[in-house]
């Protein structure tokens, strides 16, 4: 285990796994306590204080190996309306602050190969994750469309350090409508990722461009809040193809082991 200290230098974590890193972190707290925010206030803020410098920003090292504490699932089978209900509303009421963050979730609860569980996130919550710029204008249309109108499933799965895991997985537009209202035909693909009940492998589904595919988050919207999650995985996120350092695609967790990170410069 590492103590918190040693959780903030990345000198610490080279040639362990991210299994013990995670486990010590939960240890610590969560990922806010080892990364804590800057204009945290309260008696929070004041006992962190102790432990660390006011002035301490979310280090970019982190941000650059953040999915070697990824997983993707091999498979998705969907859980059904009352048993996803009962999960969503688990995680709503351990964060009764939500307010509107209680919007991010849909209510589609799915199982993975190995029973871990993914929670899908709402219509807005995948709009880094398709083609098109991030303006206020996709953001209000995302919100307002039905999820088989938008190309990709986006899927955490919380991992009790406060963040969590994500895959974002494809949703052809394959079908069309007529517009009524003229113009180019209307397309959707599917509403959900399979029946209730249906295993389906999704390993051949998930987005791998760089741009675009899933990664690891260290504050999980749903259980920290937008402001966390903006400031520890969205601010820190570079898009120069040399930032993320990332583990061999198939190799997994219990085999990782955090290397001297290449140098990095923007671009």
């Amino acid at each position: 285990m590492l103590s918190l200290l040693e959780l903030r230098d990345y000198n610490n974590w080279i040639n362990k796994g991210p299994i013990e890193i995670r486990d010590s972190v939960i240890k610590a707290g969560g990922w806010h306590v080892v990364f804590p925010m800057p204009n945290e206030s309260g008696w929070v803020a004041d006992m962190k204080a102790a432990l660390s410098p006011p002035e301490l920003l979310f280090p970019l090292w982190a941000s650059r190996v953040r999915n070697y504490f990824n997983e993707i699932p091999l498979t998705l089978t969907r859980l059904s309306e009352g048993e996803s209900l009962i999960k969503v509303m688990k995680i709503k009421n351990l964060n009764r602050w939500l307010g509107l963050h209680s919007f991010a979730l849909s209510n589609d609860v799915y199982r993975d190969h190995g029973g871990r569980e993914w929670f899908e996130m709402s219509t807005a919550g995948g709009i880094y994750h398709y083609s098109g710029e991030v303006n206020a204008r996709k953001k209000i249309g995302a919100f307002l469309s039905s999820q088989a109108t938008i190309p990709v499933f986006k899927l955490i799965s919380p991992d009790d350090t406060g963040g969590s895991l994500e895959v974002i997985i494809e949703n052809p537009q394959t079908n069309q409508l007529k517009n009524p209202l003229g113009g180019d035909a209307l397309k959707f693909g599917q509403k959900r990722i399979g029946d209730v009940g249906q295993v389906v492998s999704v390993i051949h589904k998930r987005i791998v461009q760089d741009l675009y595919q899933g990664s690891y988050n260290y504050s999980e919207t749903v259980i920290r809040r937008l402001p966390e999650h903006e400031y520890r995985d969205v601010d820190s996120h570079r898009h120069d193809s040399m930032f993320y350092v990332d583990p061999p695609p198939s190799q997994k967790i219990v085999d990782r082991r955090f290397k001297i990170l290449p140098i990095y410069k923007a671009s």
